[in-house]
């Protein structure tokens, strides 16, 4: 997995204290959860969303928030509202890009402004990529993992 990450993204991870096998992301990102979060922390979603984004969160005991998922460029702006409007702050944001069930993509642009937020907000980003393999046209999903400072948001 390690080798792929370097070969697709160009992201250096290393495989005894950066990786984790799974046996899938749904597993994956229950198990995520559950050892993240505490009782009460609130996580943003879009609306709609993967139903295993919503589900770990109140699994987990999580305060689930959905943010109105919107084409044209404005979900960043809308999940910049919704956190500046969540009490208690906001400690996880959970990302699906390729998006599921949407199939909104986004460009490499919207994670480090993604980044940058997260750090500004102490806020943990946790990116569904799934579907990065399924896309046309030329298009090439982008890995949260590729901006600088990725790793080190929370």
């Amino acid at each position: 997995m390690t080798d792929w990450y370097q070969r697709r993204y160009d992201v250096d991870l290393d495989p005894e204290t950066e990786c984790v096998v799974t046996i899938g992301a749904k597993e994956g990102l229950g198990h995520l959860v559950l050892s993240t979060l505490g009782p009460g922390d609130v996580v943003l979603v879009p609306d709609p969303t993967y139903p295993i984004h919503a589900y770990s969160v109140v699994i987990g005991g999580g305060d689930l928030r959905s943010v109105p998922f919107n084409r044209g460029g404005r979900f960043f702006s809308t999940l910049l509202a919704a956190t500046k409007q969540t009490w208690p702050q906001p400690r996880m944001i959970i990302v699906s890009f390729p998006h599921n069930p949407t199939t909104m993509v986004v460009i490499l642009i919207f994670f480090e402004n993604l980044v940058d937020f997260a750090k500004e907000h102490h806020l943990m980003i946790v990116h569904d990529l799934a579907y990065g393999d399924i896309v046309f046209d030329g298009y090439q999903a982008p890995s949260f993992l590729q901006v600088k400072g990725a790793k080190e948001v929370e």
